[in-house]
């Protein structure tokens, strides 16, 4: 995963409309893809939520996907949206949709202009924030804020460094 130091070096080269999708994929955890898709329609300010019946597991679950929009993700969709009544909730810098190669290409473009590893991909902020919330609040509200149906798909999200390992040796007494 990025170190706080690769995201701001990504976020500084960064266009203002890129800034506020990739801050939103890290502060929510979804996939790339959702949020390309996601409608200003589709938001429930009242409910806290972005709701898309339209997602990659759709079929497997016949659930709608639900993101829950806390006060920073709900601070950046306003920034995204401003006074528009619909269309895409992000915009790209020409005014357009997102898409996923589009934004996944400016991702690589953005990390290689910063010198930074190239396994560092646009999908590691759905890691990322997997990895925050498992350590903060449990698996199981990472498994529920990621979507994931089966908690052993959320495992995989888990990434622990040898500190945090070093860290959690240390409370056997």
């Amino acid at each position: 995963m990025p170190t706080a130091t690769e995201t701001q070096a990504i976020l500084a080269k960064a266009s203002p409309a890129f800034q506020l999708i990739y801050s939103a994929l890290r502060q929510c955890g979804a996939r790339p893809g959702e949020l390309c898709r996601a409608t200003i329609a589709d938001v429930d300010r009242a409910k806290c939520v972005i709701t898309l019946k339209e997602h990659k597991t759709a079929r497997k679950t016949g659930q709608p996907r639900r993101i829950p929009i806390g006060q920073k993700l709900g601070e950046l969709i306003r920034q995204a949206v401003g006074d528009r009544p619909t269309g895409p909730i992000f915009l790209s810098p020409a005014g357009k949709a997102w898409t996923v190669p589009n934004l996944s290409r400016t991702y690589s473009r953005l990390r290689d202009l910063a010198g930074l590893p190239r396994d560092l991909v646009l999908y590691l902020a759905r890691h990322e924030c997997g990895t925050k919330i498992c350590r903060e609040k449990g698996i199981e509200y990472a498994r529920r804020l990621l979507g994931h149906a089966n908690i052993s798909t959320t495992q995989r999200y888990m990434h622990l460094d040898d500190r945090e390992l070093a860290d959690a040796q240390d409370l056997v007494e």
